[in-house]
């Protein structure tokens, strides 16, 4: 009897284990939270779990499938349509003293945007800019996943990081900038885990220990020209699911837990 009752216990411990690995924050708790400002499951809905109430607003976005193959646990986005505005979020953290934020999300791209004609922002915010220069952006365009932020949209000096990855398949991308770092070092992308070091773009000028005061909504699956936030552009052709923005700077671990946590 007392032998069952061991293996029992082992096998109950055994079991507990593996749903930790599997959900480490539980279906209704939210894993890693600190510094957490708004998370997007985008489990059917556009809620804020953060709880900081940055609930979305959703225009012709569908559920759709999520990477573990769950029905209406990701939102897809037609490429023409369809976006989420999620409010100002954060300008004060953004732009004052020093910026420190992080970027997190899972997507599959159907069809890529191109550097020459747009298109393609997973997720972004505009500077409010003549041209809609974004403040901070991940896209998927020609073939490479392109992460830049900007630190003056009047001198347009940004950072851009690239990885290559093809369309179809589920890639998780992590967008990191510390304003207190030495300038080469302020912007990080990391893709599936793995930390990107190939800077594409840098233009002339510093790229400031902060981002500008743009005012401008962040979005989801497409962007919005200056002054015209009704109407999307450089729109995303693929599927989004757990976007995270943290009003700190993500360590390599961190990110790397989000990567492999069954959220």
């Amino acid at each position: 009897m007392k032998l069952m009752m061991v293996i029992r216990t082992i096998v109950l411990l055994g079991l507990t284990f593996l749903c930790a690995c599997t959900n480490p924050a539980g279906d209704d708790a939210v894993f890693m939270p600190d510094g957490l400002v708004a998370y997007y499951r985008l489990n059917g809905n556009t809620e804020d779990k953060s709880g900081k109430g940055h609930n979305g607003t959703v225009a012709d976005a569908l559920p759709t499938v999520d990477r573990l193959g769950k029905d209406n646990s990701a939102l897809s986005f037609n490429g023409s349509t369809s976006y989420v505005r999620c409010g100002d979020i954060l300008d004060d953290v953004f732009c004052y003293p020093v910026a420190r934020f992080s970027i997190a999300g899972w997507a599959k791209t159907r069809t890529m945007g191109t550097f020459a004609h747009g298109g393609g922002l997973i997720i972004g915010k505009s500077a409010g800019g003549t041209y809609g220069p974004y403040q901070w952006g991940v896209t998927h365009v020609d073939g490479i996943i392109y992460a830049a932020v900007m630190s003056d949209p009047t001198a347009q000096n940004y950072i851009g990081i690239s990885s290559p990855m093809p369309a179809n398949q589920w890639f998780h991308f992590v967008l990191v900038f510390d304003g207190s770092l030495a300038q080469s070092d302020r912007i990080q992308l990391y893709v599936n885990g793995e930390s990107v070091n190939s800077k594409i773009f840098q233009r002339v000028g510093n790229l400031g220990t902060s981002t500008t005061n743009s005012q401008q909504e962040v979005t989801i699956g497409a962007g919005h020209a200056a002054g015209y936030p009704q109407i999307p552009n450089n729109c995303y052709d693929g599927d989004v699911d757990e976007i995270r923005i943290y009003d700190r700077a993500l360590t390599f671990a961190e990110q790397h837990d989000l990567y492999v946590a069954k959220n």
